[in-house]
């Protein structure tokens, strides 16, 4: 039991501290209205629209990196 306890504070704590803060973020916007939005356009188009996962990726990869170097001045 004690390598168990040894793990977590070595491993998953780091990771928590890691990731913590990106995962709060992005429950913020999962209203209910997100949410029955999301569960109807899913119903509506399927897999149809998953190729714009790509281009909203690097999209919003580009924004950030500028994003980040505005708060650095």
């Amino acid at each position: 039991m004690k390598w168990f306890r040894r793990l977590i504070r070595r491993r998953f704590l780091p990771f928590l501290a890691i990731m913590g803060p990106g995962v709060v973020t992005s429950l913020a916007g999962n209203d209910a209205g997100g949410i029955a939005t999301y569960s109807s356009i899913g119903a509506a188009y399927g897999y149809q629209m998953l190729w714009m996962l790509v281009w909203l990726f690097v999209s919003l990869g580009i924004t950030q990196e500028m994003i980040a170097r505005m708060g650095v001045v």
